[in-house]
């Protein structure tokens, strides 16, 4: 058991990772780089990575929020073709 332990902490820790670099890349106004990481199957989302940080799942900002917020428009409309939440307030 302790083998799968260290397996699923191993996957956790990357999932946060894609989930930081799709932020970042999101921030910057990355398109290539956000498409990088959306086609290799990083969650839009970018939860758990957010969940890492100790935010409640209503409170965070995800990549689109990021990208909407510095008018990334390529950015915004890549994100919502794979499935980013779009939330009114």
């Amino acid at each position: 058991m302790a083998a799968w332990s260290r397996t699923s902490d191993v996957l956790l820790q990357q999932e946060i990772e894609n989930g930081r670099l799709l932020v970042e890349k999101a921030k910057l106004g990355d398109t290539d780089g956000v498409t990088y990481l959306l086609q290799q199957g990083v969650l839009v989302n970018a939860e758990t990575y957010n969940m890492s940080l100790f935010y409640k799942l209503e409170n965070y900002w995800t990549p689109l929020h990021f990208a909407a917020s510095r008018g990334f428009t390529d950015i915004v409309r890549l994100l919502i073709e794979f499935g980013g939440y779009v939330a009114c307030l």
